[in-house]
């Protein structure tokens, strides 16, 4: 069977799941009807439904609603997007998603069922671009620079969006942030400054000399454009070429005639007239390299090869020659090749290879004096052979004194009887006079019988020893043997009887398990005192140290207590009373997770000793506190259900972070920076944009988080350019605005109905999206089509924003729909006007998502708590599926990309 991806495991389950609830939810319907059975037949009882399968129609309810207001979120995406033309033959268009909802569409052919988005997604909602007033540090190799950060929010939310963004309700992500940002009071980074001029030098006198040289080099620039003007007819091959100088356009004149200059370091390069041809060229210029006579590289290009086209040029000419000579020798080659191919073709080698083992020998052993020396002559005090047996040499017929070959391990013979017979049949097979001395000397000057010239030079199978490593078992392994047949003769009795327990399902040996053979100590309930089996009496006893470590008596020893309780046990007494087995209340049965006292033991070994069996303690000291019961209000035992929930994959922006996880360092400093975030917001707004529908403000704010084709902002600086700070958070802020503003643009003009407006849009939750069976064709209304733009006046540029919005407006003709005002640290507006102010009634409805409390409000004589279990958790199935779409509905009012207040 062929492994299935998670996607697609995924996929099945859903697939069963929708049509097992689809049947349960049929069976539950039609229970109660009369027409579902037929006459003459008793009718089935519907198997009873459990509150999760009724949750999982809520929630298959709730993602088609979801699906309806993503599909439109798409389109718009779409339309916002640049069609993709710089991949020619592998771009598709774009999709439609309201085309699958046309007549005739997938989703009709389908039988898909179709959901109405949440009302909720329908109300005004706010796209705002926050930055941090510090710089945030990061990781090593990344620079410290302000951050940016984009979310969408309600418009009568955003001024308490604000103010949860500036306090300890801040989201994770941004908390994270906040505690690593360069506060005033922490220590600033250091930056290191290259001086780069002279000591005697000031920035204003290098500007002003840069400005002088580049103001004359001007000047003789349009001197000689003169000259040329006036001598027209001198011919072109008599004007110089001039040198590269350093110039500069000029500026608009000063009053008193000077030109102004903007200069620092870039320098344009232009060619200036070198004044009297008649003078030599300076030396190492252009003109002077190309004089050198021997000079390959400056040497004028041939006339052949620019003058007529039917010339070869020499480069070509050159080439083939160069060819042409690798042919010959590769043919010359050729030869040889084919000989050796040809020998080893007809099983016979044309040319014999010997190899050697070793050119340079390690170490020459000299028979004659017994010494060892190297070939530099050098003699070592200890020869190679005496460190590993490996290293020794044997003679070889090239030298059959002079040993220079490494031996292997397996022709080292293992007897020395052995060793010594192959010693001296070597040195029978040799002359060491004749060797190291004069070939010419006849007479004996070794030990042995001399050989001829012609003896030496045959070489000589050797005979195979009778007694080699092939042919005789180790000692190592004999032994090995031997032991173990020892091993089995004394315990095969006992294994054989064993094994036959174990087949017949039976075991002939019992084995009992202790958990303490040796106890650390033992309590002598007479005398009261612990003591070590040793006798030693220690001065504080180990259950003075932690109260878990108490013993308790067992039927073979009543008095004294040897046996280990577990930390779970229920009847282990802590300190705290509450029966638990860590002693801090919460119930972990980990050994770990206890808070030990100064005692290091690392298990727990008794339990307390009663004062009713033994007498010898106080009544008062062995009860047990009764836990004290946590005040809890009413009704909570009634189990109560979230409606708004999140999928698998789907991240809450507005989830806080963990304060339990967070170092001491940390807490500290949030305690610091907490208190001033009220008169200096960390979070200041940047640019706010407000639509009317919550699908078109997700599309802008999806849209500007990158570029036009998806880059991200940072990626599109060069990575030398990334490593200061500055530089790359005030590039990146411009990059943010200039992107939000062509987004707002271009929506505006499709929104007037350019290129055909946008498909699919809707502006309340009973419309099927424009385009659909014609809904949506005619002009969309002023009041609609209204996008609404703030600007932080804490920023520098935010006047000249503003004007760029307006004058964006007024050309693409739809200044009437926009409106750009200004806003303070805090978000509130600078205009003279307010944020809008949400309904209580509407608040309480969108905040209030218990499933309990639509409950209380559809049926008040109906009571829960005074249900069984049973009957209340029916009620509950009975109540989701008369009430499905109204409680997805419900679930769906929230967005995970929506910041709450």
């Amino acid at each position: 069977m062929i492994p299935r991806s998670k996607l697609a495991r995924n996929l099945a389950t859903t697939a069963r799941r929708s049509a097992l609830a689809s049947r349960q939810y049929a069976t539950a319907s039609s229970e109660n009807d009369p027409s579902s059975t037929t006459p003459g037949k008793q009718a089935t009882r519907a198997r009873r439904m459990r509150q999760t399968e009724a949750n999982s129609v809520v929630r298959h309810t709730a993602l088609r609603i979801r699906k309806a207001e993503r599909d439109e979120r798409v389109d718009i995406t779409v339309a916002l997007t640049e069609a993709k033309t710089y991949m020619a033959g592998f771009s598709v268009p774009a999709q439609i998603r309201t085309s699958n909802w046309w007549p005739g569409g997938l989703y009709h052919e389908k039988q898909k069922i179709y959901e109405r988005p949440s009302p909720s997604a329908y109300t005004p909602h706010t796209v705002f671009l926050v930055e941090s007033r510090y710089p945030i540090r990061h990781e090593a190799g990344r620079p410290e620079t302000v951050e940016q950060f984009v979310g969408v929010c309600r418009e009568e939310d955003f001024p308490a969006v604000m103010k949860r963004l500036n306090s300890s309700r801040v989201p994770a992500k941004l908390a994270e942030m906040m505690d690593n940002a360069r506060w005033p009071w922490l220590g600033q980074k250091k930056v290191r400054q290259t001086k780069w001029m002279d000591e005697h030098e000031t920035l204003e006198e290098i500007l002003r000399k840069i400005d002088e040289v580049d103001h004359q080099d001007t000047l003789a620039t349009l001197a000689a454009e003169e000259r040329a003007a006036v001598q027209p007819t001198r011919s072109s091959g008599s004007v110089p070429k001039g040198q590269p100088r350093a110039t500069e356009l000029l500026m608009p004149q000063r009053p008193h005639g000077q030109a102004q200059q903007r200069r620092v370091f870039h320098f344009s390069v232009q060619r200036a007239a070198n004044g009297d041809p008649s003078k030599p060229p300076s030396p190492g210029s252009f003109e002077a390299r190309k004089q050198i006579p021997t000079s390959s590289w400056a040497r004028p290009h041939k006339p052949s090869q620019d003058a007529d086209d039917n010339v070869v040029p020499s480069y070509y000419v050159e080439r083939k020659r160069q060819r042409s000579e690798i042919a010959e020798r590769k043919e010359e080659e050729g030869s040889l090749m084919a000989e050796l191919n040809a020998g080893i073709l007809s099983e016979g080698l044309a040319a014999e290879t010997k190899p050697r083992d070793e050119k340079i020998p390690v170490e020459v052993r000299d028979l004659k004096e017994g010494g060892v020396f190297h070939p530099s002559g050098f003699q070592p005090p200890t020869p190679e052979t005496e460190f590993h047996p490996s290293a020794a040499k044997k003679s070889t017929g090239d030298h059959p004194l002079l040993e220079t070959i490494k031996q292997r391990w397996d022709d080292i013979p293992t007897d020395q009887e052995l060793a010594k017979r192959e010693y001296l049949r070597d040195q029978a097979e040799m002359d060491a006079a004749e060797v190291l001395g004069n070939p010419q000397v006849t007479e004996a000057a070794g030990t042995v019988s001399p050989l001829s010239e012609h003896a030496r030079q045959v070489l000589t199978r050797r005979q195979r020893e009778e007694n080699t490593r092939d042919d005789v078992v180790p000692l190592f392994y004999i032994e090995r043997k031997r032991q173990r047949d020892d091993t089995e003769e004394d315990e095969g009795g006992l294994m054989a009887e064993l094994n036959e327990g174990i087949q017949s399902e039976g075991l002939a040996a019992e084995v009992r398990v202790q958990e303490q053979k040796i106890p650390v100590e033992v309590f002598i309930a007479e005398e009261g005192r612990v003591r070590h089996p040793s006798g030693f009496e220690p001065p504080t006893a180990e259950t003075a140290f932690h109260p878990a470590a108490a013993k308790t008596p067992t039927e073979e020893h009543p008095v004294i207590a040897t046996k280990k309780v577990p930390w779970h046990d229920q009847d282990v007494l802590n300190a705290n009373g509450n029966g638990n087995g860590n002693g801090n209340g919460n119930g972990v049965s980990s050994p770990s997770s206890g808070n030990r006292g100064l005692h290091t033991s690392a298990v727990l070994r008794a339990l307390a000793v009663s004062d009713s069996a033994f007498g010898f303690m106080s009544p008062g000291l062995m009860e047990v506190p009764e836990p004290v019961s946590s005040s809890q209000p009413e009704g909570t035992s009634v189990p109560r259900q979230e409606l708004f929930e999140f999928e698998d994959g789907e991240t809450d922006v507005n989830a806080l972070s963990d304060p339990s996880k967070a170092s001491k360092a940390v807490l500290t400093a949030r305690q610091e920076y907490l208190q001033t975030l009220g008169e200096q917001p960390f979070w200041r707004p940047l640019v706010t944009v407000t639509t009317q529908t919550r699908p078109l403000a997700l599309s802008i704010a999806r849209l500007s988080r990158s570029l036009g084709r998806g880059l991200p902002y940072y990626a599109s600086i060069d990575n030398l350019d990334r490593k200061y700070g500055p530089s790359v958070g005030t590039r990146i802020r411009g990059m943010r605005m200039a992107r939000t503003h062509a987004l707002v643009n271009d929506l505006a003009r499709l929104l007037k109905g350019e290129r055909g407006g946008i498909l699919g849009l809707r502006w309340d939750a009973q419309s099927l999206g424009r385009g659909i069976n014609g809904e949506g064709m005619a002009e969309i209304p002023l009041e609609k089509r209204m996008i609404k733009v703030g600007m932080g006046e804490w920023y520098k540029h935010s006047g000249e924003w503003k004007a760029i919005y307006a004058e964006a407006a007024r050309e693409a003709e739809v200044d009437d729909a926009f409106e750009v005002f200004g806003l303070d640290e805090h978000g509130a507006r600078t205009d003279g006007k307010a944020w809008p102010v949400r309904s209580a009634a509407e608040k309480e409805k969108i905040t209030s998502a218990m499933l309990e409390e639509m409950i209380a409000e559809r049926h008040p004589e109906v009571d829960l708590s005074a249900m069984r279990e049973r009957d209340a958790e029916d009620f509950r199935v009975k109540f989701l599926l008369e009430n499905q779409k109204e409680v997805a509905a419900v679930r769906e009012m929230r967005n995970s990309a929506v910041t709450e207040p």
